[in-house]
């Protein structure tokens, strides 16, 4: 990794925490930094498969969807770091 350029180092810092929930009575991960969703990704699953991927991140859908997820008791990270 040393021999890339110095100013795209930044780009590898760690995600965010991903978080497991149900969006819409899909199943979702959500990327929380401290008690804020600043990103969801949900996935349609058909015939126990997925079948699509959406992503969420307007920012007044991810408002609500924060208010929703702190009032569901959040649950430990799915994956701490990437």
């Amino acid at each position: 990794m040393d021999h890339l350029a110095p100013d795209l180092r930044p780009a590898q810092a760690p995600a965010p925490p991903h978080r497991r929930a149900l969006v819409n009575g899909a199943p979702a991960m959500l990327f929380v930094l401290g008690d804020r969703v600043i990103g969801c990704v949900t996935f349609d699953i058909v015939g126990g498969r997925i079948a699509t991927v959406r992503g969420i991140a307007a920012p007044a859908r991810l408002t609500r969807l924060g208010e929703a997820w702190r009032r569901c008791a959040p649950d430990v990270p799915l994956v701490a770091r990437w």
